[in-house]
């Protein structure tokens, strides 16, 4: 059997395709809240609002990629259900990457 070798260009990668997920799924929620304004809240202190910058969005994909945090909520349900895929889709990369980079590990030792 082959022993698989991991790199820092394997690292750089799976770190790269990870934010580059993230990104993706930042376009996504701009296109629609661009054609449905109001499709997600900011949740501050006491007051909730629309989205007002870009930047919310993409710190909208970038915590629902990893934990979410709950500060920016989906309000629509196809909103709604998209985060929760990519919540699914973050915690897959992230399981399926550290069982490949152990694995690997593993087989270097043996």
């Amino acid at each position: 059997m082959a022993i698989r070798v991991i790199t820092d260009a394997h690292l750089h990668t799976a770190a790269s395709i990870y934010l580059l997920l993230g990104m993706l799924w930042f376009a996504l929620y701009s296109a629609i809240e661009e054609i449905h304004t109001g499709s997600f809240t900011h949740i501050t202190h006491s007051t909730a609002g629309t989205i007002d910058r870009p930047s919310d969005l993409q710190y909208f994909s970038m915590a629902a990629l990893t934990l979410g945090y709950g500060d920016i909520l989906p309000v629509s349900g196809v909103v709604r259900m998209l985060s929760a895929l990519e919540a699914g889709s973050g915690a897959l990369y992230l399981a399926i990457t550290v069982a490949l980079l152990v694995s690997a590990h593993k087989q270097r030792n043996r």
